[in-house]
This record gives structure tokens, sequence and C-alpha cells, in this order.
């Protein structure tokens, strides 16, 4: 989690880290989203490695994310191939552009679903 992002008014409710994430991996520009401070303690391929398992751990089909053993295990070998992370499970899609997107322009999306049942004991 970088530690310089900083929202403030509506658009702080609107941030999502895990669509900022994958939009800057997709772009091609993973190490925006790293805080400058780790660059100095962990090799680029360390940082990426986590970065994409992080990705990985949020995508929106429940299927295609990796167990906790994986987890481990991607963490711990990198021989090991990673796949390309998908879109995350909640996302923040906006029509407008940068910061000038008005509140009315934002939409919040998320697909994912809750049921709560209460049963007497």
């Amino acid at each position: 989690m970088p530690s310089r992002v900083n929202f403030t008014g509506a658009h702080a409710a609107l941030y999502d880290p895990s669509s900022k994430a994958w939009e800057l991996w997709n772009e091609g520009r993973s190490l925006k989203f790293v805080d400058p401070v780790l660059d100095d303690a962990y090799s680029f391929g360390k940082l990426m490695r986590c970065f994409l398992v992080g990705l990985l751990c949020v995508q929106e089909r429940t299927l295609d994310r990796p167990t906790m053993s994986d987890v481990v295990s991607m963490l711990n070998n990198e021989a090991i191939a990673l796949p390309a992370p998908r879109k995350p499970a909640f996302s923040t899609t906006g029509t407008g552009t940068g910061d000038d997107a008005s509140v009315d322009q934002l939409r919040v999306c998320s697909v994912n679903d809750v049921t709560v049942s209460l049963v007497a004991r």
C-alpha cells in the first residue's frame, strides 16, 4: 500500500486500492503503486511478485483466486510462474477524467453479494 496516496473530499470514499493497482499493472506502471521506501529494501523482482500475488488474491472470480497454500508457495518459490491477474472483484469506474470528475460521474461497482441468515437457538 503506498504511503503517499492521499484522496480527500468525495473522492476519498470512492478510492479503491485494488482497482488502482490493477489499472497501474495493466499500464505497465506497477512501481507507481509501491512505497518508495521499499525500493531500497527489496529487489524489483520481489516487489513485483508480492504485487502480482496481491492482485491474484482479489480477482473478480473466486475460482481464479489462489488458495492460501498457493499464496505461500508463490511467495516462497520464485521459480513458480505467476498467471496474469484479472480484474479485481471490487472496482471503481469513472466516466470523467482525473480529479476533475464530479461525484455524479463516478460509479462504484461490486460483484460481491452477501446473504445474512438469522437462526434461532
